[in-house]
């Protein structure tokens, strides 16, 4: 299908499935406009974030936030919350307590219009294997109520600012999955968003196609984008993060700077994490399949 195949007609992908890839359908601004940047100061704000799953109490009052052209990292071990605060910033899950605002919008009363200003990355997300990349990209940019010519302009941008040349045109189910986590972060960005929601975007890459996302991530906070990324990896949270969230068992244990990180060599020892994180287990609702089908739910809620 050539890259002109989209325009102008329905490609048949339902959209109530748009949640999936963690684009939703809410008309946005043209990004030409930049209305975010202008007003935005605080991207993310938890206070005393508590997110209950039946008795499992997942998160235990989080307070935090990210200003406009910072990134911070969540990193801690599997079920310490990382994925559940992803979730509950870009209103894919209520808090049962506490309030969270992403771009000044309460994520429970308002959840539309927060997810119109985020751009989020979810670590199992799927795609359409049928559709090449440029197709996938143009599809979501109209999706989100772009006019057509700046879908594609949108789109030819990313494309080439995310090196993605060399397989854009191919059906999205050859690619690798370091193709597939760029396309991802095209698709996040395709509506430009000021806060951008990420979780694990790295994992599994080797480190030329990690590199490729790292620069991308930091090009973005310099242009003042509020970037909150979730990561198992206090070392690459070291390159791309102004601070660290330490994060255990749903509680903030302890927050630094990437620079005060370099003091804490013991953290990139997986033999002494369990003595620094603790050791809290799965998740209550850790994700049992390693899926990646449009059809199949993208994340465990256990964090």
């Amino acid at each position: 299908m050539s890259r002109k195949a989209l325009h102008g007609r329905e490609t048949g992908v339902p959209k109530k499935r748009a949640a999936i890839f963690g684009v939703v359908s809410a008309r946005v601004p043209r990004p030409s406009r930049s209305v975010f940047r202008v007003v935005l100061t605080v991207g993310v704000q938890f206070a005393e974030v508590h997110k209950r799953y039946g008795a499992a109490e997942v998160l235990r009052g989080l307070t935090f936030q990210v200003r406009a052209g910072e990134a911070v990292a969540l990193v801690g071990p599997n079920g310490a919350g990382k994925t559940t605060t992803l979730r509950v910033a870009a209103a894919l899950t209520r808090p049962s307590a506490g309030s969270a605002r992403v771009c000044g919008r309460d994520v429970a009363a308002d959840p539309q219009a927060v997810r119109r200003c985020v751009g989020v990355v979810l670590e199992q997300a799927g795609v359409y294997g049928r559709l090449s990349g440029v197709e996938i990209l143009r599809y979501f940019g109209r999706l989100c109520g772009l006019p057509p010519g700046e879908v594609r302009r949108r789109t030819d941008q990313l494309v080439q600012w995310l090196r993605m040349e060399g397989f854009c045109d191919k059906p999205a189910s050859t690619y690798s999955r370091g193709m597939r986590q760029r396309l991802h972060l095209a698709r996040a960005l395709l509506h430009d968003p000021p806060v951008l929601l990420l979780d694990e975007p790295t994992a599994g890459l080797d480190e030329d196609t990690a590199a490729v996302v790292r620069q991308a991530l930091r090009s973005l906070v310099r242009e003042g984008r509020c970037v909150l990324w979730a990561t198992h990896s206090p070392a690459e949270a070291r390159q791309v993060c102004d601070r660290v969230l330490l994060l255990r068992q749903g509680k903030i244990w302890r927050e630094v700077s990437s620079a005060q990180l370099h003091g804490e060599p013991a953290l990139d020892h997986p033999e002494n994490r369990g003595a620094i994180f603790g050791d809290p287990g799965p998740g209550p609702f850790q994700a049992s399949s390693k899926g990646g089908s449009p059809d199949e739910g993208c994340v465990g809620r256990g964090g």
